[in-house]
């Protein structure tokens, strides 16, 4: 991995967020042909499920062995399991529910409902 550091402008949020997603996807395939997993740390917002929404439309989603793939999630709201202002949630609605990640893979935070 380099240290290489550019600035990408680009026109648009859905340019922005289709570049970065061929970027991520890419750098996920070169990992796991070096590693025997990857660990992806999530945020929520509105940019960061964006760019996973990208990265499920893109054609080259299915290059990733996604049973591979470790998500943990950088922070959450105190909100119950499901709330749609839950980080969890809106990254399960942009790209988890949509691949084939095992469930031990998702490292989800606790839920105010959880107990």
């Amino acid at each position: 991995m380099t240290n290489d550091r550019r600035v990408l402008v680009h026109p648009d949020k859905k340019a922005m967020t289709g570049s970065v997603a061929a970027r991520f996807l890419t750098k996920l395939v070169d990992i796991l042909d070096e590693e025997e997993t990857a660990n992806v740390v999530l945020t929520g917002g509105t940019v960061g499920p964006s760019i996973l929404a990208a990265v499920n439309e893109s054609a080259a989603r299915d290059s990733v062995d996604w049973t591979r793939v470790h998500f943990w999630f950088g922070d959450e709201r105190w909100l119950p399991h499901g709330d749609p202002e839950r980080n969890d949630t809106t990254v399960r609605t942009a790209l988890l529910d949509h691949i084939d990640v095992p469930a031990e893979n998702v490292h989800a935070m606790g839920a105010s409902d959880a107990g």
